[in-house]
């Protein structure tokens, strides 16, 4: 649904819990979360220069560059160590097959889920925690 004044070109971004859309003239509608009577969500046009809005857009986008930066550097640390821990799954599986030992250890699992929980400070806790490793179990039981 496209609201009057807002041409093709229109630039749409969440800007502090609040829509604001800006057309090519440089003009900007924001909506406010707050719904007035039947719900209806509340127009206030503001002018603000295209520039401007392009501007501070770039700076938000230079302050997360570095973050994203940081974020590939633990992915490449975690494919790493993910990598580790393959490796040394794929030894157990072959000592435990030589040993005819059952390739799957529930008890040692629940160990696990127990210990990774113990060790957690967060903000990663509970069960979000328990199914990122419930998945990398699974994997590594399939190799």
């Amino acid at each position: 649904m496209t609201s009057p004044g807002l041409g093709s070109a229109t630039a749409r971004r969440m800007t502090r819990g609040k829509l604001r859309r800006v057309n090519d003239e440089g003009g900007c509608i924001v909506r406010d979360d707050d719904r007035g009577e039947g719900g209806a969500f509340s127009w206030h046009i503001s002018v603000v220069s295209l520039s401007a809005t392009i501007e501070s857009m770039a700076m938000e986008t230079n302050e997360i560059e570095p973050l994203r930066k940081q974020l590939d550097g633990l992915d490449e640390k975690l494919v790493d160590l993910l990598n580790q821990r393959a490796n040394l799954s794929l030894s157990i599986s072959v000592l435990k097959q030589d040993q005819n030992l059952p390739r799957y250890d529930a008890a040692r699992e629940e160990r696990i889920f127990d210990h990774i929980q113990e060790v957690s400070t967060g903000p990663l806790i509970g069960a979000p925690l328990r199914e990122i490793y419930e998945t990398i179990l699974r994997v590594m039981k399939e190799l």
